[in-house]
């Protein structure tokens, strides 16, 4: 389904789809489907362009705590999100992602 809104360019609605999914995939213990819709999503930014937004960021968050933090998936994952975030300009990623993601590491 996910597929079918990315080729009709209905991408807030294929993230959103795909977040909610993972984070139903998290609740239920399954981690790798979880972290596969999450990079999905990730993909989902990249090829529409989307602006950064604070929700957003906190979206990205959200799934980054309920990874398992030894999982491969996990620095992929914050490693696209952190380099989706600088917008393509080199920089090291949104300040504010730099901070949701440190008080998870924190945590």
């Amino acid at each position: 389904l996910s597929s079918r809104y990315m080729s009709q360019s209905k991408h807030t609605e294929a993230r959103e789809l795909m977040c909610s999914g993972a984070l139903l995939f998290f609740s239920h213990g399954q981690q790798n489907s979880a972290a596969d819709l999450s990079m999905l999503v990730l993909e989902a930014l990249e090829k529409a362009e989307v602006e950064v937004a604070d929700e957003l960021l906190e979206n990205l968050a959200k799934l980054f705590s309920l990874m398992d933090p030894n999982s491969p998936e996990r620095v992929a994952f914050v490693s696209r999100a952190l380099k989706w975030s600088s917008g393509g300009s080199g920089k090291l990623g949104h300040p504010r992602l730099h901070q949701l993601l440190a008080l998870t590491l924190w945590k």
